[in-house]
């Protein structure tokens, strides 16, 4: 139920009346919204460079950008009935009406945005990672989420009954605190986040790459600390999300906080999906490779954070075959290794003299590896 405000509240606002965040909300709610449409366009731009269809946590991208929007389209129509401004200078009952239902909106959208970019990180997770412990601790997380998610519905739908009453003074009725419940939620989403963002550490240290890689990967993952700081810094404001005498000017900070951390969110979900871009500028180690032995034929395939298997080949450089790379001979052999306890382990085959190239399928757990010697021309 909406409080009334105090005769000191009231002079306070009377003081400030000029005062608007009306631009504000505006400004950050175009500027975040362009930001993540280019965003997902660079993405799903990235798959299809490498000739690779989207995968699951694309999609789960897309479904987090669709929200995202509705969710800063809603905020920012708050401004039309009086959201950014003083609440005495609300004077009609049917804007009242219409910011409050557009402010049981507003929580909505923003949960199932922020629920599906969690999850398209999670599901990036068990794309690289293999581990079975690991995924099982993955799909908890996953539940956990979920379920957060459902909480925000609910609650932002079911904290007035009558739902009148959270608009009209007028109308008895039972309200929770609804800012109780916001303080809840931002900070078991803070705690959420550093959960996801912890992770999958432990396991970027057992990867077989170099150290420059595996500090690269780790940097990788840490940027969404960036959205985990955000979130801590809400905290405060969701204070002020309910139970307020002013709740058209107190609630703007806390939204603005909002749009920020799920733009935020949005950009270090994709990043580790950005590496054909840097390919395609020719800041990556493979193009600047690349560009050292010639340029010669190129076969590539996926080879980023997402994808099952890679491959990429090259010919035409002039440089020895005692160097690093790939030899083209006459005899090729292929062997299969399949993950156990932490290591690579050769699988044998009845038939290991067997020339050809078997990709494993998506859900496979072993490695091919075809390796021969017998030629100066290095891939």
């Amino acid at each position: 139920m909406s409080n009334l405000p105090t005769p000191e509240d009231i002079a306070w606002m009377t003081a400030h009346i000029d005062d608007s965040m009306v631009l504000d909300i505006i400004v950050c709610c175009i500027v975040c919204g362009v930001a993540s449409v280019i965003v997902l366009a660079l993405r799903i731009w990235s798959r299809f460079y490498v000739r690779m269809s989207p995968i699951f946590s694309d999609w789960l991208v897309v479904g987090s950008v669709v929200f995202y929007i509705a969710f800063i389209t809603v905020f920012a129509l708050s401004t039309r009935y009086g959201a950014g401004r003083h609440v005495i200078l609300i004077t009609d009952p049917e804007d009242m009406r219409m910011l409050a239902i557009l402010n049981i909106c507003n929580p909505i959208l923003y949960g199932v945005a922020t629920a599906l970019v969690k999850w398209s990180i999670l599901a990036l997770y068990i794309a690289i990672f293999p581990q079975r412990k690991f995924q099982y601790w993955v799909h908890f997380v996953t539940a956990v989420n979920l379920l957060n998610a459902v909480a925000i519905v609910l609650v932002s739908c079911l904290q007035c009954r009558p739902l009148e009453s959270l608009w009209n003074p007028l109308v008895p009725g039972t309200c929770i605190n609804f800012s109780y419940f916001s303080v809840f939620n931002s900070t078991f989403n803070f705690a959420l986040d550093m959960v996801i963002l912890l992770t999958p550490l432990p396991l970027v240290r057992q990867l077989n790459s170099s150290k420059r890689k595996k500090v690269l990967l780790s940097i990788n993952f840490a940027l969404g600390g960036s959205a985990c700081i955000i979130a801590a810094i809400r905290v405060p404001y969701a204070r002020k999300v309910g139970g307020t005498v002013n709740p058209s000017w107190d609630m703007i900070p806390g939204g603005l906080l909002c749009v920020v951390e799920v733009a935020v969110a949005l950009l270090t979900a994709s990043l580790p999906i950005y590496r054909p871009i840097l390919g395609f500028l020719g800041l990556s180690s493979t193009a600047n490779s690349q560009s050292k032995y010639g340029q010669g034929n190129l076969r590539n395939t996926s080879n980023f954070l997402g994808s099952q298997c890679s491959t990429r080949i090259t010919s035409g450089g002039e440089r020895s075959s005692r160097r690093a790379g790939i030899s083209i001979v006459d005899d090729i052999t292929l062997t299969t290794h399949t993950y156990k306890d932490g290591e690579w382990v050769r699988v044998e085959d009845e038939d290991d003299d067997a020339a050809g190239l078997v990709l494993p399928r998506k859900t496979s757990p072993y490695a091919t590896t075809v390796s021969s010697g017998k030629s100066d021309r290095a891939y």
